[in-house]
């Protein structure tokens, strides 16, 4: 039998451990034997026990919530992964790779730096350089992430740094939940609030916001800017002769002349109707003038096809400079305005 066996071992200068059940069978303990010795001889042995009741429960305990982890990080419906402090992926969840296109398999060959974009690179080290030293244990970003096929997929990222009982970093756990429809919606709302719906040019929203902020620039920092006012001529006539629909496929090109002079730093908007207005960034009123004086130079060189007709399309075009001096928003449009007007009546004369 195997306590025959143990207790043979013992006599050899073993020391067996085993479970045995006591006779009713209704209790188990852990059953230690130790060998006494006398100079070379063993004279005797060393019986010790535990009950393993409680360590069989704490046993069936972790089964059960290793069970549970292992089911929650399969089935999570959002990515989770364990990284390394080197960023190659030591495990994935199936969620994680359906959000990037991997397979298991493929996820192993590829490091975190390989999802991200050169720009985020240092920012992201940075924060997990910050949790190694202790500064905070997790961290959570909005970050894009380039998928198998290059895309870039907009995920909420949460990484937490694990520890070992002496303290030091052993691996980070990230969870990655999919946003990119909330941030499609986002920017779909955001274009709506913030965009012409027939030219796609800016609508006055954003167009006075940008201006209050790049008069403060001026007031500040001592920036230049010039701000120009365009309105075409014979829109009304167009429109009524031609109809609505001609009119707005003028609008449209007309926008999309302006969209296609200005840089990208400047900012070109369709207040209503046929006044159209521009911020040129760091130009002064004399190169404000020159750029609105070219503009209306080729409209009306280059009549507008509609129908198969060609159609006349003179612009007006005042423009103002914006400074340390100016007042308001309001102030520099009206200013604008009026230099517009006052080119309108000269084109008449």
């Amino acid at each position: 039998s195997r306590l025959a066996d143990d207790l043979q071992g013992a006599m050899e200068g073993k020391t067996a451990i085993y479970e045995l059940p006591i006779t009713d069978g209704d209790s188990l303990f852990w059953v230690q034997i130790t060998p006494l010795r006398k100079g070379d001889h063993i004279i005797g042995g060393v019986f010790t026990s535990h009950e393993v009741a409680q360590r069989l429960e704490a046993e069936h305990e972790l089964l059960e919530l290793t069970g549970s982890f292992e089911t929650a990080f399969t089935k999570a419906p959002i990515g989770m992964g364990l990284v390394a402090l080197d960023g190659t992926f030591i495990r994935v969840n199936p969620a994680f790779c359906r959000i990037l296109g991997y397979t298991p398999e493929e996820m192993a060959n590829v490091t975190y730096n390989e999802m991200i974009r050169p720009q985020d690179t240092e920012g992201d080290l940075m924060y997990v350089g910050r949790m190694i030293a202790g500064e905070f244990d997790s961290f959570t970003k909005e970050r894009l992430l380039l998928g198998k096929s290059g895309e870039a997929i907009w995920v909420n990222l949460a990484s937490t740094l694990v520890r070992d009982d002496s303290g030091q970093p052993m691996h980070i756990i990230a969870q990655a939940q999919d946003i990119s429809e909330r941030k499609r919606l986002e920017e779909e709302l955001r274009r709506i609030a913030e965009e012409d719906p027939l030219t796609g040019l800016a609508n006055r929203r954003r167009f006075v916001t940008t201006l209050d902020h790049q008069i403060e620039r001026c007031r500040r920092y001592g920036e230049k800017a010039a701000l120009l006012m365009a309105d075409l001529d014979n829109f009304k006539a167009i429109n009524d002769t031609w109809g609505h629909t001609t009119g707005d496929e003028l609008l449209v090109h007309f926008g999309r002349v302006l969209a296609g002079r200005i840089r990208v730093n400047d900012l070109a908007a369709r207040l209503g109707g046929d006044e159209f207005m521009i911020i040129l960034v760091g130009a002064d009123a004399e190169g404000a003038a020159s750029f609105a004086s070219k503009l209306m130079e080729h409209f009306d060189t280059h009549p507008f096809e509609s129908q198969g007709a060609q159609l006349s399309c003179r612009a007006s075009i005042g423009s103002t400079g914006i400074d340390a001096h100016t007042i308001s928003t309001d102030q520099a449009m009206f200013a604008a305005d009026r230099a517009m007007y006052e080119v309108k009546a000269g084109r008449k004369s």
